[in-house]
């Protein structure tokens, strides 16, 4: 799949119903996939997620917030939902 299909798919996923209540779900998605287009999926840690999705300040014990996993947990269940209802006929 070349990039525009990638933002393309990110897009339909972006702003279809089942994540329109979730903006953290869907900046993190955004995140995930912006920071794999640019050649950094290695870089994709819980650290970097916490620092640059959810602005929390890595100096003050991020190991014992669990918001990185919690909403990962959350972003897989959505996305597989998304893709065995809506998305299911995603050409992208």
């Amino acid at each position: 799949m070349d990039t525009q299909g990638v933002v393309d798919s990110l897009q339909a996923v972006l702003s279809s119903d089942m994540m329109a209540d979730s903006p953290r779900l869907q900046e993190l998605l955004r995140y995930i996939v912006e920071e794999t287009l640019k050649g950094r999926e290695n870089q994709i840690v819980g650290k970097a997620i916490a620092q640059s999705v959810y602005g929390r300040d890595l100096e003050r014990g991020y190991e014992n917030d669990s918001i990185v996993r919690v909403d990962a947990g959350r972003l897989r269940k959505k996305l597989e939902s998304y893709y065995q209802k809506s998305g299911k006929s995603d050409t992208y």
